[in-house]
């Protein structure tokens, strides 16, 4: 991030052309957003219940009962989360 904010800082006009100088927050206003249009700050994500955890021994013919495991999406968000702690 600190990289693209000093290039974009050295070459604002060519960049500009490049990626627009539109902000759309702004009603009728062209304004650049700068290096900050390519990051999220925040990750809009739905509530578990549209992602049930899954019930099952996932092929294994042993003894230990069925397990609870997390949904494919669940598993990869909370990849996510603990990656940018």
């Amino acid at each position: 991030m600190d990289h693209l904010k000093k290039l974009w800082f050295k070459e604002s006009a060519l960049l500009d052309l490049m990626y627009g100088k539109v902000n759309m927050k702004k009603e009728g206003c062209v304004e650049s957003l700068g290096f900050e249009q390519f990051f999220l700050k925040s990750v809009i994500v739905p509530p578990t219940r549209f992602r049930p955890e899954s019930q099952g021994n996932m092929g294994k013919s042993s003894g230990d009962g069925d397990r609870a495991y997390l949904h494919t999406h669940s598993a990869m968000l909370t990849k996510v989360i603990l990656q940018n702690i």
